[in-house]
């Protein structure tokens, strides 16, 4: 009897529970569509399971698409708190100061209260937050904020730590949702050491709340290493979407196809299929704008120059810029007043700007996890846009001695025939076992799926003028090097120092494209007179009779003497 009234009192906290997930669920929906101002809205695949995951108290690794809308996995949940008059604060890390100020200004303008705690933040406007996360209960109802954006290093400052402390121990923290959680990982593209940290803080600064771990680009070995570092708990959740972005159409261009020739032949013919590709946007969204990604700053500034010259009109977003300069482009191309920004890779991370209608990569970037980032910057409002990777031998040479692993990985994109999609999504292990899909009839195909055959041709060019510019840089180190030995018999040196520019070039193997078809044998070169003088020379000294050292010395009169 004993037992069937306890499994009845089981059922019935069953009942109650999947009622009260219910009207969660019915209430982030309706608040999900108050903030899109869309009556018909729905949750993305991932998002409604990440936010009731650390509603009840579990951790979460959510792994959705960039323009998924991952900030909303924490935003409507605090927005449901405040409504409900429930205090409680979600401590968001971040990992750049740019993101921290975009991503409060977007609360701000959905209404919900959220602060930023940083190095930048005046003064003033800390101590209020101070303030706030020491109140307790009986002082009106504990903190208003609900959101509370810092970065990790900004987490580890004393002052910022202690009121924590004490809003964790009057139980007003409700969750720690590291935005970007990729940097967390070894494994990951952008690590951050400072993340190690967040573990420990869980425990022991924010009272064991649930951790939501949020990223776009995690493979397999990344997602284990993320929750891993971050200590999540063994009955964690994994929210998982698709990473295929339908409206994006993924190109490469080979930079040795462009132009008449090369060295700034090719640059300029780079420039104006850049120029081409911003104008034909231009043509059907007049308030879009584009995004160049390179990976140095002073790439940057010469690019934008080079672009400026060519027409567009284009801004520079980098650390190395003042604060003024950088708000000011943000802003115009928040506003599509340009063409577009030159940008290291760190722009556009949370921003959300819905009619980037392009990104090109001027150079490729050294992982196939940046190169899906920063490409998904495009076309957050679901119309085509288009996604292309300027590239040439040379500069993946230069990548592959940044991080050989990844470099790889990025080359055989580069050089590839089949789906670019595909290749993406294999990389992130999407389809495991049966193939990532290629594009279909409801994607914008890239450039494998348009025309695999130009694809080829031009992939064919490429390589055999990279070959041929491989053997042209060995003839010039092979004429510098005989030219070194002649100077070097002509001033008396030892012969050893003679054959050490030779032995050098022997050794060295020119970094050349693997070929695509039968090698070219360079044409046979006849000898220089002063080359054919001492092979004569050589002959002749050869034809001589020897004579035995000790022989000559007894034939010598002066010896006998």
């Amino acid at each position: 009897m004993a037992s069937d009234e306890a499994s009845r009192d089981e059922a019935s906290r069953d009942d109650a529970s999947r009622d009260e997930a219910s009207h969660d669920e019915a209430s982030l929906l309706r608040l999900l569509r108050a903030v899109l101002e869309c009556d018909t809205a729905n949750f993305r695949p991932g998002q409604l399971e990440a936010m009731t995951a650390v509603m009840r108290g579990r951790d979460c690794l959510s792994l959705l698409p960039t323009g998924a809308g991952k900030s909303l996995v924490y935003v409507l949940p605090a927005m449901l708190r405040a409504e409900r008059n429930a205090p409680g604060v979600t401590v968001v890390v971040t990992p750049l100061l740019s993101l921290l100020a975009d991503q409060l200004r977007r609360c701000d303008e959905m209404g919900v209260d959220a602060e930023a705690w940083s190095g930048a933040t005046d003064p003033t406007r800390l101590e209020r937050i101070e303030r706030d996360l020491r109140a307790a209960a009986a002082d009106d109802e504990g903190p208003t904020l609900t959101l509370l954006f810092t970065t990790p290093e900004s987490l580890q400052t004393p002052r910022l730590r202690a009121a924590l402390r004490v809003a964790s121990d009057n139980g007003h923290v409700a969750a720690l949702a590291v935005d970007e959680a990729h940097c967390v990982s070894q494994w990951g593209h952008d690590f951050r050491p400072a993340y190690l940290a967040l573990k420990d803080d869980r425990d022991e600064l924010l009272g064991g709340a649930p951790i939501q771990a949020l990223t776009a680009t995690a493979t397999r070995a990344t997602e284990a290493s993320i929750a891993a570092a971050l200590g999540l708990r063994r009955d964690h959740v994994v929210a998982r979407s698709s990473l295929n972005r339908a409206n994006l159409g993924h190109e490469v261009v080979r930079r040795e196809c462009l132009g008449d020739g090369g060295g700034d032949g090719e640059e300029r013919a780079a420039v104006d299929h850049v120029v081409a590709v911003s104008r034909a946007a231009k043509a059907t969204a007049p308030e879009s704008a584009g995004i160049v990604y390179a990976r140095e700053r002073g790439e940057c500034e010469r690019v934008a120059e080079l672009l400026a010259t060519a027409g567009m009109d284009v801004e520079v977003f980098h650390a190395g810029r003042s604060k003024e300069s950088l708000r000011r482009a943000l802003a115009n191309w928040a506003g599509g007043d340009i063409d577009a920004v030159v940008a290291t890779v760190a722009f556009g991370m949370g921003i959300d700007k819905p009619d980037v209608r392009w990104v090109a990569h001027w150079g490729p970037p050294t992982s196939l996890e940046g190169l899906y980032q920063e490409s998904g910057r495009a076309g957050r409002d679901g119309k085509p846009s288009r996604c292309v990777l300027y590239a040439d031998a040379g500069e993946l040479d230069k990548i592959r001695k940044l991080d050989p692993g990844r470099a790889e990985k990025v080359d055989a994109y580069v050089r590839g025939t089949s789906c670019r999609r595909a290749a993406l999504l294999s990389h992130f292990d999407e389809g495991a076992g049966g193939g990532a899909r290629a594009c279909d009839e409801n994607d914008v195909p890239c450039d494998a799926c348009a025309d695999v055959g130009a694809v080829k041709r031009m992939n064919a060019a490429a390589d055999r003028k990279s070959d041929r510019d491989a053997e042209r840089k060995l003839d010039e180190m092979r004429a510098a090097a005989e030219a070194a030995a002649e100077e070097a018999m002509r001033g008396g040196g030892r012969e050893s120092a003679a054959r050490e520019p030779v032995a050098k070039l022997a050794a060295a193997k020119p970094a050349a494209a693997p070929p695509t078809g039968p090698r070219r044998i360079p044409a046979f070169r006849p000898p220089t007179r002063r080359a054919a003088a001492a092979g004569a020379s050589a002959d002749v000294a050869a034809k001589r009779k020897f004579v035995c050292p000790m022989k000559k010395s007894a034939d010598d009169p002066a010896k006998r003497r």
